[in-house]
């Protein structure tokens, strides 16, 4: 368990083929798909963890409210992208998520999640040895490896998705949480700037790697919890107020986008 593990390399550099070519010099571009419009509430899909689906917060009814439609929950407390998370006692992965629901009800075209800390706080010790929420954990290999197992996770989840006909993603990704609670040590946020600018790029290189076929929007929530600790419990989990804030910046962001327009309107497809 005290190997050292090489680190592994970066899952941004070697770049995902799209499913279909990519048009050549003096070819036309395929033109770019709208949002679909929503047509019933289960075509729009929550995935990911304990900052979607907690007792501590309300978010996804704060987001019926506000959206004046009951999207579909899939997401659940504790699971992790590809390692850790209550993934290890065999509650499978955020992306199985997405596999259950699919096989539920297909006419799904949007996604809201988020993912990747639980690979973190939870970690897989077999993969991290040491923990990740103290200094220096961004240089520990054992750290690296289980953010490039969780970045790859999400983007085989993008492409998952494009294929299953999803056409648009909200990912948000979690603001600075407290030191030295019962999940974390003296520095927990070291590691999450680590990840946050990969799973970023994830998120925005996804129209690229499908090939045009779907769209993801990244959400930092740092800016919009710092400077107010009213915003989180000691645990590091949004309290009620912390999720109803999340829930204002992911519908204006879905808003700006036309994404989760119920019924019928010019910037989304019928």
């Amino acid at each position: 368990m005290n190997q050292k593990l090489a680190p592994p390399p970066d899952p941004l550099s070697t770049p995902i083929s799209p499913p279909s070519p990519s048009p050549g010099v003096g070819e036309t571009p395929p033109p770019r798909l709208l949002p679909k419009c929503v047509t019933k509430d289960s075509q729009v899909l929550l995935v990911g963890d304990s900052y979607i689906n907690w007792i501590s917060h309300s978010f996804p009814a704060d987001l019926a409210e506000i959206s004046g439609q009951n999207w579909r929950l899939e997401a659940i407390g504790g699971m992790s992208m590809a390692s850790g998370g209550i993934g290890l006692i065999g509650f499978g992965f955020i992306p199985d998520q997405l596999d259950r629901a699919i096989a539920a009800d297909p006419d799904v075209h949007t996604i809201v999640m988020d993912g990747g800390g639980n690979d973190i706080l939870v970690r897989d010790a077999a993969i991290a040895p040491n923990s990740c929420t103290t200094a220096g954990s961004s240089k520990d290999p054992g750290c690296q490896r289980a953010v490039s197992l969780a970045v790859e996770a999400a983007r085989n989840l993008m492409l998952d998705a494009a294929s299953a006909g999803i056409r648009d993603v909200v990912y948000f990704f979690y603001p600075h949480v407290p030191a030295s609670t019962i999940l974390t040590q003296d520095e927990p946020n070291e590691i999450l700037d680590y990840a946050l600018p990969q799973a970023k790029a994830l998120c925005e290189d996804a129209e690229e790697a499908t090939g045009g076929s779907l769209r993801c929007r990244f959400v930092d929530m740092v800016p919009v919890f710092d400077g107010h600790p009213e915003y989180i419990n000691e645990d590091i989990h949004p309290n009620a107020l912390g999720g109803r804030v999340m829930a204002e910046k992911i519908w204006e962001v879905m808003e700006d986008n036309c994404l989760g327009k119920k019924g019928a309107h010019d910037c989304c497809e019928p």
